[in-house]
């Protein structure tokens, strides 16, 4: 979808409307999410194509050794998955990535969020409640975080970046009034 968001910006500005997770697809052994901008405008947000993010495995091991698999970048929708149908991620398997960097064209625009960790896992169809617990329990003593999770596949939640401030400029006049004259 294309449209128009006004704002209190001096110009209006042509933005790319997405409904969260439309685009994607499910496929076994893949996590996917939308990037997206926060926009106060009625509850519309703009997604943010060419954010590089970093996925890494993450051990259970109690040593909290995160190794790097890669970069994904944001596509035209804001969609990014890891794994794929050829390549899917292993189940039972610790997985975090953060954002690494923004595309030249965003970096004046948006702040990056180089530091926030987010962390997933995925288990098989096979997989009983018990062990998904213990598996949930275990990162959460390890790493103090809930690690979102799913069957096969995970749908994240949106990640969102939020715009630089606006530096405005205001210009005061004061004048005194002395004895009911003029100023």
């Amino acid at each position: 979808l294309t449209g128009q968001v006004t704002g209190s910006d001096k110009a209006d500005i042509t933005v790319k409307l997405e409904q969260s997770q439309a685009t994607l697809k499910g496929v076994a052994g893949t996590a996917k999410f939308i990037k997206k901008d926060r926009l106060l405008d009625k509850g519309n947000t703009i997604v943010l194509e060419g954010v590089e993010f970093t996925l890494y495995q993450c051990s259970l091991d109690g040593k909290k050794t995160e190794t790097s698999l890669g970069t994904y970048t944001s596509d035209s929708f804001g969609g990014v998955q890891f794994g794929s149908e050829t390549e899917p991620l292993a189940y039972n398997t610790l997985y975090c990535f953060k954002e690494t960097g923004l595309p030249d064209k965003l970096k004046d625009q948006y702040v990056a969020d180089t530091t926030t960790k987010r962390y997933f896992i995925l288990f098989s169809q096979s997989a009983d409640d018990s062990l998904k617990q213990s598996y949930l329990n275990n990162i959460k003593a390890q790493y103090g975080v809930d690690a979102e999770y799913g069957v096969d596949e995970v749908s994240l939640q949106d990640v969102f970046n939020d715009k630089k401030p606006t530096v405005a400029s205001v210009e005061i006049t004061a004048a005194k009034k002395l004895n009911g004259g003029d100023p």
